[in-house]
């Protein structure tokens, strides 16, 4: 791949990082205001939540680092598992609620 490309492709990576995250960043937002009675308080709850993707960033960087390439990939793989698992478990509450359930 050609310099060129190659800084493409990083422009892009993060692009798509910043624009996940915004949008990211307003609905962690309004659930932490509309969670708690103090406004500073959610402020402060959103940057430290927010302050993890630094965090986990950072220590990504440092394991990648020292890790081959199938062990980064492993390590994804279950990320990406345990997040479909907390998915579905957040919404399988509510899905059994609406399909097995009797409705008044």
């Amino acid at each position: 791949m050609s310099q060129q490309g190659s800084d493409f492709v990083r422009l892009a990576f993060l692009l798509g990082i910043g624009l996940h995250k915004l949008p990211e960043g307003l609905a962690l937002g309004a659930m932490v205001r509309a969670s708690m009675a103090s406004h500073w308080k959610s402020l402060a709850a959103c940057i430290a939540a927010e302050a993890m993707t630094i965090a986990g960033g950072a220590a990504g960087f440092g394991v990648a680092a020292r890790m081959g390439v199938t062990w980064v990939g492993i390590l994804l793989a279950a990320a990406a598992g345990t997040f479909i698992y907390l998915g579905y478990h957040a919404i399988e509450g509510e899905l059994h609620s609406r399909l097995f359930e009797p409705r008044a």
